[in-house]
């Protein structure tokens, strides 16, 4: 698996935009394809919205696909024309030519190895629809996402994101549905063969690092 979990639109939105606004003296439309529950479509949502709210050259077009079916179609034919295919995959963007996906396959390894260099932190989220394309996600998949992180850049640089306050019912995982589950994460870290003090730094040392350094 070549790409792995991370959520950078943000910060890709807000370079894509004033680079395109100069380039073309018209307007720009961002589409962004959502799903409600989720914490990183509401995220991003906000974020373009005081982005643009003094913006005449930007509109924003919004589309909510997990539960309206013409979306759902309409995102669907938009991926078979951009030739990408994460079905699942929200937050979707469309900006110009350019696609951008919040999703697991939505960070390359070029940039996990970028964060790593600036000791910084990728979280995991504990979210479904992060973790696999289809279906309920459980612990194995969690394990799969730390491992390859694990291979590319090492230890120090994972952390969770566990979104218990933002998930809704329907994208949380099968086995972890909150605080109080951990522990099934922990033991599976143990089968998995990490040593207490990684599984520590994954459980929150790595976090309490970066926080340390703002």
């Amino acid at each position: 698996m070549k790409k792995i979990l991370k959520f950078l639109i943000v910060f890709a939105v807000f370079l894509l935009l004033p680079v395109s606004a100069k380039a073309d003296e018209k307007v720009i439309n961002i589409h962004l394809f959502y799903g409600n529950g989720c914490p990183h479509c509401a995220a991003e949502e906000e974020f373009l919205s005081d982005y643009l709210k003094d913006r005449t050259d930007v509109k924003l077009y919004k589309y909510e696909i997990w539960y309206d079916s013409h979306n759902q179609e309409l995102l669907s034919k938009v991926q078979k024309e951009m030739g990408t295919t994460n079905k699942n995959g929200v937050p979707f963007t469309v900006i110009g030519k350019k696609t951008i996906v919040g999703y697991a396959d939505g960070v390359t390894d070029e940039q996990i190895k970028a964060i790593a260099k600036r000791n910084g932190i990728i979280g995991i989220c504990l979210c479904s629809s992060f973790l696999k394309k289809e279906g309920k996600a459980n612990v194995t998949d969690i394990i799969r996402h730390i491992k390859h992180i694990t291979n590319l850049v090492g230890i120090d640089y994972i952390g969770l994101g566990t979104d218990f306050d933002g998930v809704d019912e329907e994208h949380r995982l099968s086995d972890i549905k909150g605080i109080k589950d951990m522990p099934i994460l922990i033991n599976e870290l143990r089968k998995s063969g990490y040593l207490e003090n990684q599984i520590d730094k994954i459980m929150g040392e790595n976090w309490m690092r970066v926080l340390s350094k703002i």
